[in-house]
């Protein structure tokens, strides 16, 4: 009787399809890799993010060609078993496209705890960091505005207790900044 046989292989078809729908739609980036840090597979999105084909990505040697320690570090960290992270600027060995990237490296273990390799997951956050930066010449430009003021001007709370002042109030009304 092979019932049970077929019915095994049907749901293992069934879970490769949905996991290649996934791998392939996803809008983020992903890779595979196996135990000597081999790229075996990668989606379109992962490619474009690094500016690339994926051709390229295919069979690149993560540990011999990287130069980013912090990507290095991080698959390591996957191939030892436990999920590696990498949040910074990279620079693609192949390309020379220079972007922010958030990747999770997590391993593929067998039951009995061998790493086969690993995935991971991807995402170009440039465009959160352009606004952070932004935020940031915003929120130093409006600092320099409110210490310079001519005019003495406070910043309260919604209990009315005052949590900043500028140089000109501290002056004029006779406190520290601290009191």
């Amino acid at each position: 009787d092979i019932t049970g046989y077929k019915r095994v292989a049907e749901a293992l078809r069934k879970s490769e399809e949905e996991f290649r729908l996934i791998f392939e739609h996803s809008p983020l980036g992903i890779f595979r890799y196996d135990s000597s840090s081999v790229i075996t597979s990668c989606n379109d999105n992962m490619a474009k993010i690094l500016g690339v084909t994926k051709e390229n990505l295919i069979g690149l040697d993560m540990l011999a060609s990287l130069v980013n320690q912090g990507v290095k570090d991080a698959l390591i960290v996957s191939l030892r078993g436990e999920v590696g992270h990498y949040e910074g600027e990279y620079t693609s060995v192949i390309s020379g496209k220079s972007t922010f990237l958030k990747g999770d490296f997590g391993p593929i273990v067998t039951e009995e705890g061998a790493v086969l390799g690993g995935i991971c997951i991807a995402e170009d956050i440039s465009e959160r960091k352009q606004v952070e930066k932004t935020l940031l010449e915003s929120e130093k430009r409006y600092r320099a505005l409110f210490n310079n003021a001519a005019d003495p001007m406070f910043i309260s709370d919604i209990k009315g207790r005052v949590i900043e002042v500028n140089k000109i109030a501290c002056e004029q009304w006779g406190y520290s900044r601290e009191e």
